[in-house]
């Protein structure tokens, strides 16, 4: 047994694990209670038999071989396991700020109010991010990347809080609702029918007199007088009046003309755009484009 795997491992190689069957070598092991990651060390005897150090302790290779499934594909370099290890300094791949508080966590025997917890947390990090306005290494992409994972983190938590709060008011809201609501978009949907037929009756009355009109002019003859002026109004005998205007609905005849108006429009060029992006991300070539590629973080 040798060190060769954990060097390819660190190299970046992906190796086969066997379960309880520990490999020479330094890495590092995250619990479910572990704040932060802790260094651990796998080594080989002089009577051939492995040891492991978890932290600052060695313990029995028995818990080595338990935890290593979970650290085997985690390789550290020395340096960074003794820099952790002996010397008590942050991982070089986590954010000093990230590290600190995340070894503090929320502590103490009388933890202040969470909202002020997290606000507090979501600040100090949050100062963070000025140190990667512009990322120039790995090594430096890493720790944005623990700012980043802290920040995404601490918004799990206070969206997790803020639906606990919330969750009563909104079953409280839901069950309005559904008590309600019903009645009042049957009401509506009633309403709504007979709106679409007093619109119609208007829309006949309009047309009836323009085309009396048209008739009229054809003839030569005076524009006739209709019986009452246009209706602006329609009163029941209860309720709100219904108010009465002409609009103008648009159909389109000719859509490359309609384009050619407004082809220079900057909402139908967003929207245009749009609509090739939908068509580039499903594999569709779009003539009129040219594709560039970025690499982007999700």
């Amino acid at each position: 047994m040798s060190w060769e795997n954990w060097l390819r491992r660190l190299a970046g190689e992906t190796l086969p694990i066997v379960n309880e069957q520990p490999e020479p070598g330094f890495y590092r092991y995250k619990g479910k209670n572990d704040p932060v990651p802790i260094p651990v060390a796998y080594w080989i005897n002089g009577d051939g038999t492995v040891s492991c150090r978890i932290g600052r302790r060695d313990v029995s290779i028995e818990k080595g071989e338990e935890i290593w499934s979970w650290c085997a594909n985690k390789p550290v370099s020395e340096t960074a396991y003794r820099a952790v290890a002996e010397r008590g300094e942050p991982w070089p791949d986590i954010d000093p700020a990230v590290s600190e508080q995340m070894r503090q966590g929320i502590g103490g025997n009388q933890p202040p109010d969470e909202h002020v917890l997290i606000a507090e947390q979501i600040g100090i990090v949050t100062e963070a991010v000025n140190n990667y306005t512009k990322v120039t290494s790995d090594e430096q992409a890493a720790q944005a990347q623990t700012v980043r994972g802290r920040l995404l983190e601490l918004k799990g938590q206070a969206e997790k809080a803020h639906k606990a709060e919330k969750q009563p008011h909104l079953d409280a809201g839901r069950a309005a609702d559904q008590k309600w609501l019903p009645l009042a978009k049957a009401a509506q949907a009633a309403a709504d029918a007979v709106r679409t037929a007093l619109s119609a009756w208007e829309t006949v009355k309009m047309r009836k007199q323009r085309e009396a009109e048209a008739a009229a002019a054809k003839a030569g003859q005076p524009a006739p007088v209709p019986a009452a002026p246009p209706t602006t109004q329609i009163k029941g005998a209860i309720g709100k009046a219904a108010s009465v205007a002409v609009v103008k609905v648009v159909k389109v005849m000719d859509f490359d003309a309609v384009y050619a108006n407004f082809r220079q429009n900057v909402e139908l060029q967003k929207l245009l755009t749009k609509l090739a992006q939908a068509a580039v991300d499903a594999g569709y070539p779009v003539p009129g484009i040219t594709v560039d590629e970025e690499r982007r973080v999700k």
